[in-house]
């Protein structure tokens, strides 16, 4: 797959591709991975602490699309916002603007309690750029499928949003990170939605691909069990997620 985000929202765009078969590059793709979440996991978290937490949709969805995986974090007593800001196309000004104001009233309507950031794909670099702006607003942040280490002038334009600096999207935070990723993503590459690995910065494996990441039990089990992490921060045990059934290869 040729890098860019252009080529991405364009593949996104066409996933009705799949019907077919084919996926980018005309490779084979595993479709009940990529678009159904797969069965056979349980992941255990403790019960949390109730903080705030910010979640952001990925390019051409909304808040609507995120609603399964907030109602799941809003059942474990959890403080929940959406980005209040229609659909995601891309960089824009007002709302990156826009974002900033949702995370101050998230941590001030809290009573000045830190926010976790939740970006799924793009929504994923917004988080970030926002938490590097924002650091004594933010407690962590978890993104999933997110086109971190991609080159890409609208990653480079989002940043500009946030923040003069001329560093890479891939730059550690300073904030602890959880990065989601799966093998079996055809819209972001793995590697691509990796962090740099460091003692506040883990990257997890899953099964699900793009599409049904943030609707799959295994991606909300380990989403639950980041949240429900204390001070201070560790990477997430192992053990935390067992599987009833084979993990796929």
């Amino acid at each position: 797959m040729k890098k860019g985000l252009s080529r991405i929202f364009a593949i996104a765009a066409l996933t009705g591709a799949g019907l077919l078969g084919i996926g980018a590059g005309g490779a084979a793709i595993n479709y009940q991975l990529e678009i159904q979440a797969p069965a056979g996991i349980h992941c255990t978290a403790p019960k949390g602490d109730g903080h705030p937490v910010l979640i952001i949709p990925g390019w051409t969805v909304d808040d609507d699309y995120m609603q399964p995986l907030a109602a799941r974090i809003r059942d474990e007593g959890y403080k929940v916002y959406g980005w209040d800001n229609g659909y995601n196309l891309g960089p824009d000004a007002a709302k990156a603007s826009h974002l900033e104001t949702q995370l101050k009233k998230a941590y001030a309507d809290n009573g000045n309690r830190k926010v976790t950031l939740i970006g799924y794909s793009l929504g994923g670099i917004y988080a970030r750029e926002l938490s590097r702006k924002y650091p004594q607003l933010v407690r962590d942040v978890i993104t999933l499928s997110s086109p971190i280490g991609m080159k890409d002038k609208h990653i480079d334009a989002i940043r500009g949003f946030f923040s003069a600096d001329k560093g890479a999207s891939t730059d550690a935070l300073t904030v602890p990170t959880t990065a989601l990723f799966s093998n079996h993503d055809w819209i972001v590459k793995a590697r691509d939605a990796e962090v740099i690995p460091s003692a506040t910065a883990e990257n997890i494996e899953v099964r699900p691909g793009h599409f049904a990441l943030p609707f799959s039990a295994e991606g909300q089990g380990i989403i639950l069990n980041r949240l429900a992490q204390g001070a201070p921060w560790q990477p997430m045990d192992k053990a935390a997620c067992r599987y009833t059934v084979p993990r796929s290869p």
